[in-house]
């Protein structure tokens, strides 16, 4: 699938802005999770509120646009831009122990969707039935969370893996 360019200026400035010190993460993912949210609207709404490109719920906006000094939810370029902002939130909460950089990925993703608190509380719950020696993966922690957000885990698990398939067709095209 050929996904336009139109806002790819928006998504590599603010790749740069926020990432500059991740050389492995590409700013194609973060297209990828506007592809994944809105398909790229900039007037997308959701029945939960989650507003533009990278659907920010309202009270996630107005702590960003006040970090960011920003004020339009509906403007392409502010809205990636706190989309990404966010990400970086959610990059950093994952960060304090060494990972795999998919998994960390990942779960970042899925924090974005979910709520950090929520993929950490599926993370609690697998981390109490782990078997001795077995490794932390996403696909593990997944299946703890239907425990925590129980209809609403579907909606992440299936958004984390759209990214990685849109992702895989962005870098092919």
């Amino acid at each position: 699938m050929i996904y336009p360019r139109t806002f790819d200026a928006y998504f590599i400035a603010h790749h740069q802005e926020f990432f500059s010190d991740v050389p492995d993460l590409d700013w194609k993912w973060f297209k990828a999770q506007g592809i994944a949210e809105s398909n790229l609207s900039p007037n997308a709404k959701s029945g939960k509120g989650a507003q533009g490109i990278m659907q920010i719920m309202p009270k996630t906006w107005r702590d960003l646009a006040n970090k960011l000094n920003i004020a339009d939810v509906w403007s392409p370029d502010q809205n990636i831009r706190a989309g990404i902002c966010y990400m970086r939130q959610m990059w950093g909460f994952w960060d304090k122990t060494p990972k795999e950089f998919t998994f960390h990925l990942e779960l970042a993703f899925a924090g974005y969707n979910a709520g950090a608190g929520h993929i950490l509380a599926a993370q609690k719950a697998y981390l109490k039935f782990r078997k001795q020696g077995e490794t932390q993966t996403w696909d593990r922690i997944k299946s703890f969370l239907p425990s925590i957000t129980h209809e609403n885990a579907i909606e992440t698990i299936n958004y984390v893996d759209r990214i990685f398939q849109i992702y895989k067709n962005l870098v092919s095209t």
